[in-house]
Order: structure tokens, then C-alpha cells, then sequence
């Protein structure tokens, strides 16, 4: 199994209840959703592309998150709510990942207090949810 996400490995068909599948072939790695993950995780994806901040909480405690704002950095490295507020920059010093020498003792607290809530986060994340988080980033 290899895992590589491409439009060949795509294809559509009618489902038995009538609407349309989506079905993945050769795909080598895949993870069913329960309704209830799929549609909170659905709500939140659409909630962060809309700026709609009390639904990605709302959405982020029904994955069980510990830090929705957290999740939305990494799924689209770009810093929202909390994490943005903080004034947190993924392109900022250090490219947003190190700490560096040449960072202010506030900098350097503040990427620890971030590097924390991204490890939180990471351990809260549902089980379903980690093989999609993984290949979100092969797309």
C-alpha cells in the first residue's frame, strides 16, 4: 500500500441509498468516519474558511480538540483566532518552528506556549481523524 493521492485513483459512483460515493482506488491507506466526525470535521473545515470562529470551537470540542485554533493553524499553516491573536507567524522567526537566538525572551515563551498547545492538540485529536490529518498535506 502506497498511499498516493491522485485523480486516476478517484472515481464516482451512484451508492445504494441513491446518492453519490466517492470511491478511492489503489489508494492503500483510508480511515471510515463515523457521521458524527465527519460532519463536525465538515462544519469546522467550512467554519475556518469563513472566519466563523463560534462554529470552529463548537465543531473543535465536538472532535474532542484540545485546541481548535490550534488545529486550524496546522490544517491550513496559516495562524487563526487564538494562535494569530498571539502573534504567532508561521513565516516569522525561525520560520515559525525554532527558536532561535536572536528571538526576545517574549518570542521564545510564545513559541513554547504554541509548541505545547500544538503537542495538546495533537494528542487530542480522534484516532479517525489522524490518517486524514496525515494526507491532507499529500493533496
Amino acid at each position: 500500500s502506497h498511499a498516493e493521492d491522485l485523480p486516476a485513483y478517484i472515481r464516482g459512483r451512484p451508492g445504494s441509498d441513491g446518492k453519490a460515493e466517492i470511491v478511492l482506488i489503489d489508494h492503500g491507506l483510508y480511515e471510515r468516519l463515523t457521521p458524527k466526525i465527519r460532519q463536525a470535521f465538515a462544519a469546522f473545515w467550512h467554519s475556518v474558511i469563513i472566519e466563523d470562529d463560534a462554529t470552529v470551537q463548537r465543531s473543535g470540542q465536538e472532535l474532542g480538540l484540545a485546541h481548535p485554533d490550534m488545529f486550524a493553524t496546522m490544517l491550513f499553516f496559516k495562524a487563526y483566532g487564538s494562535i494569530k491573536k498571539m502573534g504567532f507567524n508561521m513565516n516569522g522567526p525561525g520560520g515559525g518552528h525554532k527558536i532561535t537566538a536572536d528571538m526576545s525572551d517574549q518570542q521564545r515563551k510564545m513559541m513554547q506556549e504554541v509548541r505545547e498547545m500544538g503537542h495538546e492538540m495533537v494528542d487530542s485529536l480522534p484516532k479517525e481523524l489522524a490518517l486524514v490529518f496525515r494526507n491532507l498535506r499529500l493533496i
